[in-house]
């Protein structure tokens, strides 16, 4: 289990982002423990995502609460890139959807970095940049496509 990654709980159950070693690669999925009939479970990760050691991964539930979603922070190269998939339908592996991709932001060029989804379902982000150590809050509007800066 990646100690980094958070665990949520979601429909009554608890969540983990996990890989298995085999001898030919690492399987990378979701880790359910329904916590009613006290049964672990497999959960697929979107079809088309590859971890790799340079992508932070962090687990959590949608602005709705009602399923999963994934927040990567991508840090193969100095631009960091913020990818966000939400799971749709809860425990429909085809109904993974990639929400968003956000690379550095403003002309400052500020490094997003996703808090957790608010109830109207946006984006909570802080926006960072590494080589001052200067923050700042922003949330990313879903239907407008942009990043709004909340707070300095």
């Amino acid at each position: 289990m990646d100690k980094a990654a958070a665990n949520v709980i979601v429909n009554g159950a608890l969540h983990w982002p996990v890989f298995r070693n085999t001898k030919a690669e690492r399987n990378y999925f979701i880790l359910k423990f329904d916590l009613g009939r006290e049964v672990f479970r497999r959960m697929s990760l979107p079809h088309t995502f590859k971890w790799k050691f340079e992508l932070g991964l962090r687990l959590t539930f949608t602005g709705d609460e009602k399923s999963v979603a994934l927040f990567i922070l991508d840090m193969r190269s100095d631009d960091y890139a913020l990818v966000v998939w939400v799971m749709k339908e809860y425990g429909r592996k085809d109904s993974w959807t990639k929400l968003i991709t956000l690379g550095p932001q403003g002309p400052e060029r500020f490094a997003p970095r996703a808090l957790g989804f608010r109830k109207c379902g946006e984006v909570s982000m802080l926006l960072s940049k590494e080589s001052s150590h200067e923050l700042a809050a922003g949330s990313y509007l879903i239907h407008q496509a942009h990043v709004e800066n909340i707070a300095c």
